[in-house]
């Protein structure tokens, strides 16, 4: 299954569904210029057929939940929203993912993340916030 509401901007209420997190077979899901508010739900985190998220260019702040079960999770795009805090430890489990890319603000963290063995990763671009994990030097 496949999402794709990005460059809506005409949603009733600007934040992002938690009833997305029910999708259980959704692959693919980009929703990014909305202008949208809020945090990511964290029943999206859940989400172990998804392959693709992409919320980039929107308002959205908080923090990342802790634990994410996205088994299948290749992209995650938040770039240019307002989040904060740290990057989750629980991406080291994400084998599949090969792109990781979030706002530098969220990278106050960054130190944390070298700590984690299991994760092998180079900051390509510090001004968007870019990280490319080398999915063989995963453990």
């Amino acid at each position: 299954t496949y999402l794709d509401i990005s460059d809506h901007k005409y949603f009733t209420e600007p934040t992002i569904p938690s009833e997305l997190g029910k999708l259980s077979s959704l692959k693919k899901l980009y929703m990014s210029h909305n202008d949208l508010l809020g945090t990511v739900p964290p029943e999206l985190f859940v989400l172990v057929s998804l392959e693709e998220l992409n919320f980039s260019w929107n308002n959205l702040n908080g923090s990342l939940p802790m634990s994410m079960e996205l088994i299948s999770l290749r992209e995650m795009d938040l770039s240019n929203n307002k989040l904060t805090g740290m990057l989750p430890g629980s991406l080291d489990s994400l084998e599949s993912l090969e792109v990781l890319k979030a706002n530098v603000s969220m990278h106050n963290a960054i130190s944390d993340i070298r700590d984690i063995h299991t994760m092998c990763f180079s900051l390509v671009d510090s001004l968007l916030g870019l990280l490319r994990l080398n999915p063989d030097c995963l453990a």
